[in-house]
């Protein structure tokens, strides 16, 4: 069997042409059906999910079309902790990967709330929700969560989707700026609504996100945070990483990293996790009753 496989070798090194299938082949193995649907949007497979992508951002759309490795780690993660009957909070959901994710896991009697204020973006996660057969568990807004309700400007890259912010360098070329309507999550779910996980990725307003969420965090204590550290993001939104760190600490949570490509965290102590340029997070409340993968 080795021999056989050396001899291939040999002969694909004298014949350029098998060289060049071989290649095809293994391209074939790694990437999906790409389809430009329109100027703006491109459709692709995520799952078992026909997902719209922004055409415009190049980085997204190559990493969806040539792999899944786009934060697997936090995914992975995030799919063992959301089960049947959950109530799911996506603050920043963009193009609802993570919406999609946890529709599909949540079953009839779950809930999925999902914000996107970025009006092109939240287009594209309309049409991924609607496109399912779980469209009926999520609801959507097109709003930026926040401390406060009203409306605020907001920065809109232009070619990389993930990066639009209610808080951006007002010296800095480049981002559009439009105006978007602002809510708290204690505003926007009702009382008594049991909350289980929340997603935030909010490019720097998370400690805004968590202020307005105080009624959520003081009667559900069994809740998980899936959130991303990001301490230049913090600072860019006048905030001070390690007082976000020690108000989370103060509620009650402990910081668990999450490893780049695997469902699964280790826990970090408050000091060790500001020594660190950026993270991927779970936090929970110790002692954790809620279900276990």
């Amino acid at each position: 069997k080795s021999i056989v496989a050396v001899l291939c070798k040999i002969w694909r090194r004298s014949n350029p042409l098998a060289a060049r299938r071989a290649e095809v082949e293994a391209w074939g193995g790694e990437c999906k059906l790409a389809v430009p649907v329109s100027p703006d949007v491109i459709l692709t497979r995520f799952g078992e999910f026909v997902l719209s992508l922004p055409a415009a951002d190049h980085g997204m759309v190559a990493s969806y079309v040539f792999g899944d490795n786009i934060e697997l780690g936090f995914r992975l993660l995030f799919g063992k902790w959301v089960g049947e009957g959950m109530t799911v909070i996506d603050a920043g959901a963009h193009i609802g990967i993570y919406t999609l994710l946890a529709s599909s896991r949540v079953g009839p009697n779950g809930r999925v709330f999902s914000f996107e204020p970025t009006p092109s973006t939240f287009a594209l996660l309309q049409e991924n929700v609607a496109r399912t057969a779980y469209r009926d568990r999520v609801v959507l807004y097109q709003k930026a969560v926040s401390d406060k309700a009203g409306r605020l400007p907001f920065a809109v890259s232009k070619g990389v989707s993930r990066n639009n912010s209610l808080f951006f360098d007002t010296r800095a070329a480049g981002p559009e700026i439009i105006e978007v309507e602002t809510v708290t999550l204690d505003q926007a779910i009702p009382t008594g609504q049991r909350i289980h996980v929340v997603k935030i990725d909010v490019e720097g307003a998370e400690p805004s996100v968590i202020r307005g969420m105080s009624r959520i965090l003081e009667s559900n204590p069994d809740i998980l945070l899936f959130m991303e550290y990001a301490p230049e993001h913090i600072r860019r939104a006048g905030e001070s990483p390690e007082a976000f760190l020690r108000l989370l600490a103060g509620l009650g949570f402990r910081f668990h990293v999450i490893r780049d490509f695997e469902g699964a965290c280790d826990e970090i102590g408050l000091e060790d996790l500001l020594g660190r340029p950026s993270a991927n997070l779970l936090l929970r409340r110790p002692p954790f009753r809620g279900p276990r993968p």
